[in-house]
């Protein structure tokens, strides 16, 4: 292709994305001219997504025992065809971790959605991703919503995991405070599950327990420098009633002097 002096010259640049957002990029054009062989011409964009939820991440924090709804929404070019599915099999599982999932149709300018409704079961993290089909012809063919889910019990455990150290002195061990706001709170029973340990507890006061971890040397190979385990706790706290502890010993078991 030749251009006369004086003339211009219009490049049409066609490009398919696989990734929705802002691209920036460079083209390169070969000249005959010998003080510039090479024209670079630079190429930005934005691509917008087809359709999405209106927030990237659904993260929400409760108290055991409590309840709450969140409805997302979809944006995007194409959220007005949509025909969300939900998969029986993912609803079912969803529930089990206290997320109860229903499809929301278009209403006025707010596209299709997800209604999900938040009990707070069980003490702990939760995390993962509610999938939903699109019913589009072609892509997206599905919709990803990541969660993150946190139910704060009345128990505490500190710290968790215990560390014992085996070049301390054997009476030492390492120290557990376990602690709940429950009024009435009391354990029933703690124990070793799993591990060449022993423990044992007192009652500090009304809601405070401190217990001592040892190790038990004499199930332990002088030659090994560590040992795993894990520590039942039962108690009537209402949010976790069996709560486990892992055990670690570190170190080197002393040896006598000769």
């Amino acid at each position: 292709m030749s251009l006369p002096a004086g003339e211009t010259l219009a490049l049409e640049l066609r490009c398919r994305p696989r990734l929705h957002g802002i691209f920036v990029d460079r083209v390169r054009l070969r000249t005959s001219a010998p003080a510039q062989e090479d024209l670079w011409v630079a190429a930005t964009g934005q691509v917008v997504p087809a359709v999405v939820f209106d927030r990237e991440l659904l993260e929400v924090s409760l108290p055991f025992g409590a309840r709450k709804v969140e409805e997302v929404r979809t944006e995007g070019p194409r959220s007005g065809a949509l025909r969300l599915r939900l998969r029986e099999g993912d609803r079912r599982r969803w529930s089990a971790e206290g997320l109860l999932v229903d499809v929301l149709p278009a209403e006025g300018e707010q596209g299709a959605g997800l209604r999900i409704q938040l009990e707070a079961r069980h003490v702990g993290k939760h995390a993962g991703t509610l999938l939903v089909e699109t019913g589009l012809d072609g892509d997206p063919s599905e919709l990803a919503l990541p969660y993150a889910f946190h139910v704060s019990g009345t128990l505490n455990v500190a710290p968790e995991p215990l560390y014992v150290n085996l070049r301390a002195p054997q009476a030492d061990g390492a120290l557990l405070d376990v602690r709940s706001t429950q009024p009435g709170f009391r354990i029933t029973q703690m124990r070793v599950l799993e591990g060449p340990f022993v423990v044992s507890w007192e009652q500090v006061d009304g809601g405070h327990v401190r217990a001592r971890v040892r190790a038990a040397l004499d199930h332990i190979d002088a030659d090994v420098r560590g040992a795993t385990g894990r520590l039942l706790i039962l108690s009537n706290d209402r949010t976790q009633p069996r709560r486990e502890v892992a055990l670690f010993a570190l170190g080197k078991i002393p040896q006598p002097a000769r």
